[in-house]
Formats: structure tokens, sequence, C-alpha cells
């Protein structure tokens, strides 16, 4: 999985944070919520996504640790993957998001005539 992001002023793989947010790997300079905070916070995005009419989340999966959320799966249109990570950020207690969420191949209609493969649109 291409592409950093920022952790405590140190540069991290998406891949290293993505499995330390789903406890296959221990990344020690990302500090923890007690996991009672990190589930409740899932919670909160599950129920955020699941309540917006133009999300379907049933292809999603949420990592949460110490504030920082790691999504994977796959969606609709580019638009939709934008507003989930938009959506995210935006909810209390989220530091950082890493958006692993992928765009089904075949059409991409959120501009209306765009076709998309493989995440990239032609």
């Amino acid at each position: 999985m291409p592409g950093y992001i920022r952790t405590n002023n140190h540069s991290e793989k998406p891949a290293r944070i993505h499995d330390a947010l789903s406890g296959d790997e221990f990344v020690s300079d990302i500090e923890s919520n007690s996991p009672q905070e990190d589930q409740s916070l899932k919670k909160e995005i599950k129920a955020k996504l699941d309540s917006h009419p133009e999300i379907d989340p049933h292809h999603i999966s949420i990592h949460a640790k110490g504030g920082i959320v790691s999504m994977t799966g796959e969606v609709e249109s580019l638009d939709e993957k934008s507003t989930i990570e938009a959506l995210v950020e935006n909810i209390e207690g989220v530091s950082e998001v890493v958006n692993f969420l992928k765009v089904r191949k075949g059409i991409d209609t959120s501009d209306g005539h765009g076709i998309n493969y493989g995440g990239h649109s032609l």
C-alpha cells in the first residue's frame, strides 16, 4: 500500500499503521486510548456511516487506536470514498485517518460518465 502518513513526527508506511491498528503489529509511537475508548470511537464511526444516506458501509472495516482510524474495504465511487473520509475526520476523538478504501472496478458514476479500473478513472 503506497504512501506515507505522519505520526508523532515519524513517517510511517500506511500498511504498518494499519497492521498496528488491526492488532497485527505493535507500533510504540502510537499512543493508545483505553480499549474501551478505542471501541467507543469505532462504534461512533460505524453509527455515523450507517446513518448517512449516501454511504453503504457494509464493505468497510474500521480499526481505531489512540485516535488514529484505519479504513479498508470497497466503495462505489470516489465521491463516496471522499465523503467517508471527511465524515470520519470530523468525529471528535479522531486525530488521523488512514484511508485504504478502494473504488470497485467498473463504472464510477461520481461524475456521471467516468469509468474506473482498479481505482484509476479513465
